[in-house]
């Protein structure tokens, strides 16, 4: 299931697990993630589509923040979909590229 939850349900010192809907989909059996997207139609160059844990999820900027949440974790492919840590839900190529650009690193699920 992927949601769009807009920043003004966020409180960033709480982060993104404690969201309404992020707890509501935890407490249901769901692993959620960040999904990291691009802000406008721009080409990035990267290899994986990149989920961030909902724990270090870098809360900068006022927008809309996608999640996306599944009840099997073992069915997200590793060859689709990598885990990142700390870095912005928005992939911005003007905002700094370490929080904004894409990893092509990180853990497999």
């Amino acid at each position: 299931m992927i949601c769009e939850i807009h920043s003004a349900y966020v409180v960033r010192s709480q982060g993104l697990r404690d969201t309404p809907l992020c707890r509501l989909m935890i407490d249901q059996g769901y692993d959620v993630f960040a999904l990291r997207d691009i802000w406008r139609c721009e080409p990035f160059d990267s290899d994986h589509v990149e989920l961030v844990d909902l724990d270090s999820t870098y809360l900068e900027a006022r927008c809309f923040i996608n999640v996306l949440a599944v009840k099997t974790r073992d069915r997200l492919c590793a060859d689709t979909f990598r885990l990142v840590h700390g870095v912005a839900p928005k992939l911005l190529k003007h905002r700094d590229p370490r929080l904004h650009w894409p990893l092509n690193t990180g853990d497999p699920l």
